[in-house]
């Protein structure tokens, strides 16, 4: 098929996708969130953010960047792809200045630049050019010359995408509190524009070096390197005063799932009243929030490290005090998941994002823990991003329940292209940060072969490439 063609196709596509949006838009009397305008939840932001819009913008996503990488000249895309480093560094640096709330307190006419320097005290010059290029990525609006506003991919008034909805002074009376009560994405920004973003700028280092580029040793990362550190990865974040953040970042890492897609991975409902669910490697609880208010029949242990079971105390006495007066929730702080696991009687073990931080030796031997505690009617549910090959899956694994050979139909790439590519960005940071990995589906088999557990189903919601494996003892 002739290139002219296929561009027609990826046309077509896009307009195939956008007539699906725009026929559910109309029957509920609807506009697609404008993206001028401050993200604020209502009809229009769910309507946009269902598994139909989501998977329907994907498709978009990845057919415009198809199309725009076949019509642009490769130096232009490789000057793109080479020199975006500077994104993630100028978003953490407004996030560290408060930029979005300083634009939000001045109202949808903006601020100019000069009046925005003097209230976060920063160099005039200087933070023009960093808003101007994040505009011109569409994240803020140069509404006039040197007139900045906040737009829908950053503020939102009272809820959050990066703004904290919190005022200048308070923030400034107390900035490690900052994160406190809020979405978790501008903890997130901060995170990721900081030691994810350093440790990323020594991959080809620690992939070269004869000393660390075959190394499976979570301390022989690209991170100690960048970091000047012996330390693993979660003990550097206690010894840096780090996890008051770490914890509220993990909160918005789980926009990159669908809506409460965890209620949806697992048959929660069909577990017998006082059945024991156990969160390895928990966090502060937020997951185990949302399946707790959804089905209070359930008993629930919280495993993590002290200081982060802390803050998830925290959060559940505000949020759910009732779980805790009456024991239906518990906290365990002294676990140590290589280590045999305490709780013997769980209906299910829960691991949300704690796989792709650990090398595959590491991984069998945590999931061999919980095959040693648990019962012949136990399961397992494994939270991670499954990696889409970039090309048809002819894998034995493809054949799983819930499994998918393809993503998306030709010309488009089988793995949705762009529309999926936060998971390959997230696959990059577990490697460089830990010498860990996203894994393909045949992979997070084959780990959990080795430790003995076989995987029954497989569950995303929509087009997400985050899924819920279900796994039971061999």
């Amino acid at each position: 098929m002739s290139t002219l063609k296929i561009l027609r196709q990826l046309h077509a596509t896009i307009g195939d996708a956008l007539s699906k949006i725009e026929t559910d838009f109309d029957a509920k009397t609807l506009d697609w969130p404008s993206l001028d305008n401050p993200h604020v939840l209502g009809p229009a932001e769910a309507a946009a953010s269902t598994p139909n819009s989501v998977e329907a913008a994907n498709i978009i996503v990845a057919a415009a960047e198809q199309l725009t990488a076949t019509v642009r000249g490769p130096a232009f895309t490789l000057f793109d792809a080479s020199m975006g480093y500077h994104l993630p560094a100028c978003l953490r640096f407004v996030e560290q200045t408060h930029i979005v709330e300083v634009l939000r307190e001045a109202g949808p006419g903006g601020l100019h630049v000069d009046d925005i320097a003097k209230k976060s005290n920063q160099d005039a010059l200087r933070l023009s050019h960093v808003l101007r290029l994040l505009a011109t990525h569409h994240i803020f609006r140069e509404l006039k010359p040197n007139i900045f506003t906040n737009n829908r991919r950053v503020a939102s008034g009272v809820s959050s995408i990066i703004d904290t909805g919190k005022s200048i002074v308070d923030i400034m009376a107390d900035p490690a509190a900052k994160y406190d009560g809020t979405s978790g994405m501008a903890a997130f920004i901060d995170m990721a524009g900081d030691e994810m973003f350093k440790a990323a700028a020594y991959m080809t280092e620690a992939y070269t070096d004869a000393e660390t580029k075959h190394s499976l040793l979570p301390e022989r990362a690209a991170f100690q390197r960048a970091l000047n550190t012996t330390s693993l990865y979660f003990p550097w974040l206690e010894e840096t005063n780090r996890v008051r953040r770490f914890g509220m970042a993990m909160l918005g890492s789980s926009l990159w799932e669908a809506p409460d897609a965890i209620l949806q991975g697992f048959p929660w409902a069909t577990l017998p009243k006082g059945s024991l669910m156990v969160d390895v490697g928990g966090g502060i609880g937020s997951l185990a929030l949302k399946i707790a208010k959804a089905h209070p029949h359930l008993h629930m242990v919280i495993q993590d490290r002290p200081m982060v079971i802390a803050m998830g105390e925290g959060l559940w006495k505000a949020e759910l005090p009732d779980a805790i007066s009456s024991g239906r929730i518990k906290f365990q702080g002294s676990h140590d998941f290589f280590e045999p696991q305490p709780c013997k009687d769980a209906s299910v073990f829960l691991l949300r994002a704690i796989c792709h931080d650990w090398p595959d030796p590491f991984v069998v031997k945590i999931l061999k823990r919980l095959h040693e505690a648990a019962l012949p009617h136990t399961k397992l549910v494994l939270g991670d991003h499954i990696i889409p090959y970039a090309c048809p899956d002819d894998t034995d694994a493809s054949v799983l329940p819930g499994a998918a050979r393809t993503l998306a139909p030709a010309p488009l790439l089988a793995n949705l292209g762009r529309g999926s590519a936060v998971a390959y960005w997230v696959d990059m940071t577990m490697q460089t940060m830990f010498n860990g990995q996203e894994r393909t589906l045949s992979q997070i088999v084959s780990v959990l072969t080795e430790a003995r557990w076989r995987v029954t189903n497989v569950h995303r919601v929509g087009a997400s490439r985050f899924g819920h494996i279900t796994a039971e003892i061999m």
